[in-house]
Formats: C-alpha cells, structure tokens, sequence
C-alpha cells in the first residue's frame, strides 16, 4: 500500500512540472528575444553612426579641398560652400553629435 502512495504523489507532481517547464522555456525564450532586440538595435546604432560620420568626413573634405585647391579647380559656388560652413557651425549639429557620442561612451 505504501508503494501506492507515493506513486500517487509522483504522478500528481508531473503536471506541475511540466508547466513550470514551460514557463522556464517561455521566459527563456522571451529573454532571448530580448537580447537579440537589443543586439539588432546595437548594430543598427552602429551603422548609422559610421555612415553619418563617413557622411560628414566627406563634405569635410571637399570643404578643405575647396579652401586648398587654386580657383580654376573649385567646383563648388559660394553659396554651397555657405551652405556647408552653416551645416558644420551649426548648433543643431553640434548638438546632436555631443549628444550621441556622449551617450556611446556612456554606455561603454
């Protein structure tokens, strides 16, 4: 009668089991979704970044290039290179690149 009882008890403890099992797999499987959000979100910052920095390195660079180079070689007008002059001194931009990289090596 003994060997009875316990496998009652064994048998009533298998459907608990299984669903905390369950909830283990569901929970596990949610933190993952989790960190691979956050992975995809990282690499995306990242991009972004690279790209807005090769971005303003290259109009950078005309900038000097066209500072440098003799008359006869500019190819910009007076008014672009305004242009550019007013997106680099800007305070949007400024503001918004010390925002970011201040940020980035926060997080690090």
């Amino acid at each position: 009668m003994a060997d009875n009882d316990l496998g009652l008890i064994s048998a009533e403890s298998d459907p608990i089991d299984q669903v905390s099992q369950l909830e283990n797999r569901y929970l596990f499987n949610a933190r993952r979704r989790e960190e691979r959000l956050k992975v995809v979100i990282h690499y995306i910052t990242m991009i972004t970044i690279l790209l807005v920095f090769i971005v303003v390195t290259v109009v950078f660079l005309i900038r000097v290039s066209h500072f440098i180079m003799p008359d006869d070689y500019k190819w910009l007008t007076d008014e672009q290179l305004q242009s550019v002059d007013k997106f680099f001194f800007s305070g949007a931009l400024g503001g918004i690149m010390t925002r970011h990289v201040g940020k980035l090596f926060n997080n690090a």
